[in-house]
């Protein structure tokens, strides 16, 4: 009986045996399905083995991407170590090379082994056993290779068939792993790469509103102005502003808010040392405060900001000309993305501040050019009411009628107006003003004084001036530049005429068509020459006249454009005829005009 127990008993033990290494294979098997992280999959794994092998200590060995060493991820029993094991060198090598199992019952047998780790760590190593850990596909994933097997001196052929069956399994989840980890990496890349993606998106739309803000801007300020808003908007920043730098001075003044009461009182007011705006230009270099204990004040009044964001504007040599500041970001403190995202706008700023001031520099240049030609329009114009003056200044004295006196003082003290008309328009001109000072004008009484100018004024150069008035009602016109019309129409019917021994006839035909008021200027001269008709209208041509500019009839366009007239010519060997067309609805809605009664 106690043999057949002690049977049972052996019997019992292996099953029991059996069972356990089940189990574990059962157990592994589920870390197929797990979604647990790689180092506690690799834990798991030398669990098992060390369990199922019953044996002292257990490695696992994965093969690096190059394909040439084994890389040490986890140990079991005994302090850990990282080892880097060539593919060619070691049991574990030589199992890799030959994707064949290597059961070693005495390791100081064989010459594979290095004894250097036992005498480096104090172990004994007596039996190895390493089984290649293969993929589905074939590719080599590492090695498991467990030591010593606990109670008998080496691994029989159970413990390679279980150490095997747990190895294919490893094998398997450490791809499935591998490749979810790849998944999620990829996933990661793809989030990162949409996020950088869709950064690059605002920062063009940001720069394109920028660029779009700089042309259809009227003003620097205007330019500063709406960027602030925008970059604030991006950088969800509760208030900010802009600064710019006098190079001279050195001096900051602010040019642009947002985010605070009464803006208006802070531009132009000069920035404190203390702030970080000075700092910035001083050192060209950015400030970035994370929370309220910052050494610099803000350009802005009220509590040291919460969160503060600093960004000179690059200048040449170096020298920062002005700077952006945002301060208190609404969600969160200001990022590195937001950062980013003012510098590059500072730089585009900073881009549209030098294209703003050369556009200044070239409307400068280009109003001083044109102030000689308005110069020249002016000498031109005022030498008709400086003549009209000096002939009623003659006829004066010569007269008894004190009523003819007063008359003619009326006429000079009217062309002095006129006079003073035109002075202030070439001060508007200077001053970068185009105003067209529309009034309600009697057509009657208006042309009628005008004829009567005329025709004392060409008297002299045997030249009659005949008035024609079909509409004698009222029409909402700039007087003292229609009356340069005039004049420069009729003096230049006068110097056609000249060449007639018996002078000729000037003809102003006052009339209307529909909602247009129609003037038309004719003379029975010998036409304009062929050389000049095509550049009629153009400032300093001329053709045959001693004392001539070329500016009367360029003066004559420039009056009908401010009145969005048109003007049209008829010319032939038998005289010449302007015909000037003036919207009237126009004339009394332009939004230029004072609408003076």
């Amino acid at each position: 009986m106690g043999s057949n127990e002690g049977a049972e008993s052996d019997v019992d033990l292996a099953l029991a045996k059996e069972r356990e290494r089940s189990r574990t294979l059962r157990e592994v098997g589920l870390l197929l399905d797990s979604t647990v992280p790689r180092d506690e999959l690799l834990e798991r794994i030398l669990a098992a083995a060390k369990r199922v092998a019953e044996a002292e200590r257990a490695t696992l060995y994965l093969l690096d991407i190059d394909g040439r060493t084994l890389h040490s991820h986890a140990t079991q029993g005994g302090t850990p170590t990282t080892i880097v094991l060539p593919v060619d060198k070691g049991i574990a090598g030589a199992c890799a090379t030959t994707r064949a199992t290597i059961n070693v019952p005495d390791a100081y047998e064989d010459a594979r082994f290095d004894r250097a780790w036992d005498i480096r760590t104090g172990f004994r190593t007596r039996a190895v056993l390493a089984v290649p850990m293969i993929a589905p596909d074939g590719r080599l994933v590492g090695v498991v290779q467990v030591l010593n097997r606990i109670g008998q001196g080496s691994f029989d052929a159970d413990d390679v068939a279980t150490l095997e069956a747990l190895a294919a399994q490893a094998a398997v989840a450490l791809e499935a792993a591998r490749m979810l980890a790849t998944l999620v990496e990829q996933n990661r890349s793809l989030i990162e790469l949409r996020a950088r993606l869709e950064r690059s998106l605002r920062e063009r739309d940001l720069l394109l509103e920028i660029e779009q803000l700089l042309s259809r801007a009227d003003s620097l300020d205007e330019f500063l102005d709406g960027t602030l808003a925008e970059l604030a908007r991006e950088c969800r920043a509760r208030a900010g502003c802009i600064a710019l730098t006098d190079p001279i001075t050195g001096i900051s003044t602010v040019r642009a808010v947002r985010g605070v009461d009464e803006p208006g009182a802070l531009l132009a007011r000069a920035v404190a040392e203390s702030s970080g705006i000075s700092h910035a230009v001083a050192h060209d270099e950015l400030v970035h405060v994370g929370d309220d204990s910052s050494p610099y004040a803000s350009a802005l009044p009220g509590p040291t900001p919460r969160t503060m964001l600093v960004v000179p504007l690059p200048g040449e040599g170096g020298r920062a000309r002005g700077a952006i500041e945002l301060r208190d970001s609404t969600e969160r403190g200001f990022n590195s993305a937001d950062q980013s995202l003012v510098e590059l706008v500072a730089a585009n700023v900073s881009t549209g501040i030098e294209l703003a001031q050369a556009r200044i520099e070239r409307e400068r240049a280009s109003r001083l050019a044109t102030l000689g030609k308005t110069l020249g329009n002016v000498l031109h114009d005022i030498r008709t009411p400086m003549s009209v003056i000096s002939g009623y200044a003659q006829l004066m004295p010569e007269t008894e009628s004190k009523e003819d006196r007063r008359k003619y003082a009326q006429s000079i003290v009217r062309q002095f107006a006129l006079v003073q008309s035109m002075i202030a328009e070439l001060l508007a001109f200077v001053r970068g003003e185009n105003a067209v000072l529309f009034q309600r004008v009697p057509l009657d009484g208006f042309f009628n004084e005008l004829a009567d100018v005329l025709r004392r004024d060409l008297a002299a150069r045997n030249v009659r001036v005949e008035l024609v008035l079909r509409e004698r009602g009222a029409a909402r016109i700039d007087p003292a530049k229609i009356t340069r019309l005039v004049h420069n129409l009729a003096r230049n019917a006068a110097d056609a005429l000249a060449a007639k021994r018996d002078g000729g006839t000037f003809t102003i035909t006052v009339g209307r068509e529909g909602e247009q008021l129609v003037l038309e200027f004719a003379d029975d001269g010998p036409g304009i020459p062929e050389a000049v008709r095509s550049k009629l209208f153009e400032s300093f041509v001329t053709q045959g006249k001693r004392d001539g500019t070329g500016l009367g009839l360029a003066i004559v366009k420039k009056v009908v454009d401010d009145h969005h007239g048109t003007v049209h010519v008829e010319t032939s060997d038998s005289g010449t005829r302007f015909t000037v067309k003036i919207p009237l609805q126009t004339t009394q809605s332009l939004p230029r005009s004072s609408d003076q009664p």
